[in-house]
């Protein structure tokens, strides 16, 4: 099992691909899953992630693609630019990190994208349904912003849920403004 890195540590973060990460850092994390703020590739944030410890092959510190986003950072900071200092954020307790977040997006009315150990697709929507074992997502397109299924997800294997993400954000407010 991988060893998160202190919290304050960028970290390139591998999953399902030794070519392709994500990175972020570690905000807080349980015996089997971490919560990641993630940056995307110009160094501003721009959603969380939980992602199961299990599904995690490797993280990398110190390299020169991280030190090029700790300096894009810097830019960003310097301009006082954030694009998620707007976002609601979740009062999380380590204990129960999953529950807590699927909590928080459902009373926020939030899109969320999950990728579960059922399935290869990449499922993004809002959570319609919950309860102690499965979660029922209405799935939006991401092209056109529409309605086009419901899946059924057990809690238990879901490996990574992306959530306050600026993505998810426009879509949903793509979604909402659609339908006027």
């Amino acid at each position: 099992m991988i060893k998160p890195n202190n919290k304050n540590v960028l970290q390139e973060i591998y999953t399902t691909s030794k070519e392709s990460f994500s990175v972020g850092y570690v905000i807080c994390e349980n015996e089997t899953e971490i919560l990641f703020k993630i940056l995307d590739e110009l160094g501003r944030e721009c959603a969380l992630y939980l992602i199961k410890k299990e599904r995690i092959t490797a993280l990398a510190v110190n390299t020169d693609y991280l030190q090029k986003i700790e300096v894009y950072m810097d830019y960003w900071n310097k301009k006082h630019y954030s694009l998620m200092s707007n976002m609601k954020m979740p009062i999380i307790n380590e204990k129960f990190i999953l529950s807590q977040i699927l909590e928080f997006v459902i009373n926020n009315n939030s899109i969320v994208t999950i990728r579960s150990l059922d399935s290869d697709n990449i499922e993004t929507g809002l959570i319609s349904k919950l309860d102690n074992e499965t979660v029922l997502l209405r799935c939006i397109n991401i092209e056109d912003a529409t309605i086009y299924n419901e899946v059924k997800i057990l809690k238990d294997n879901i490996w990574l849920i992306e959530f306050n993400s600026i993505e998810n954000d426009v879509l949903l407010y793509a979604y909402k403004n659609l339908r006027k």
